[in-house]
């Protein structure tokens, strides 16, 4: 019987050496494909997008100011302030190449109209650069407006090492911001 019961150990230990090293084989695959960067042959399109729910008022201005519907932000017509700014983080992927944003607004104001930037923040030294801006949206009777602005030359490569990006809209009484999406190129995926 003990005879018979260690050569039943053996067998069930070679099973599971066996199965060991076959998870580890297999686990250490999936490691490998998902904890480093991964790199398309190809370029890859991709979009960030900004709704009007991401977007928070700038300091200085209270919750009041604004009306959130379940799709746009509106100033409020009977605010005392020039403008009303409200702001949103923007995360991108290091290393992609911008390429546009588009915008998706709506401006009836005869006084000066809806002002939209894309900037970033230079963290060492505290700077603001903006890469892309419209001041003086054009006027639309329409509920919605899509405009497409471009993306400042010199600045259109991500480097999350030493900048954070963020999307600013400044609006006057009766402006709508329906949203935004950045455009971007990227062939590496991943850290």
């Amino acid at each position: 019987m003990f005879i018979k019961g260690l050569r039943l150990l053996r067998k069930r230990s070679l099973a599971v050496v066996a199965g060991l090293v076959t998870s580890v084989t297999v686990g250490g695959i999936a490691v490998a494909v998902t904890s480093d960067s991964f790199e398309y042959s190809e370029q890859q399109v991709g979009f960030y997008s900004i709704s009007a729910h991401a977007m928070a008022p700038t300091p200085g201005l209270d919750a009041g100011t604004y009306m959130w519907f379940p799709s746009i932000i509106k100033v409020h017509e009977n605010i005392p302030q020039q403008f009303a700014c409200a702001t949103a983080a923007v995360h991108l992927p290091d290393g992609a190449i911008l390429t546009n944003m588009n915008v998706y607004y709506s401006s009836s104001g005869d006084v000066g109209r809806m002002n939209v930037s894309l900037q970033r923040l230079h963290l060492p030294s505290g700077a603001v650069v903006t890469i892309s801006k419209r001041g003086d949206l054009p006027k639309t009777n329409e509920l919605r407006t899509e405009i497409v602005l471009p993306i400042y030359e010199n600045h259109q490569v991500v480097k999350n090492s030493a900048y954070a990006y963020g999307f600013l809209a400044c609006m006057r009484p009766g402006d709508f911001f329906a949203g935004a999406r950045i455009a971007y190129r990227y062939k590496k995926a991943g850290s």
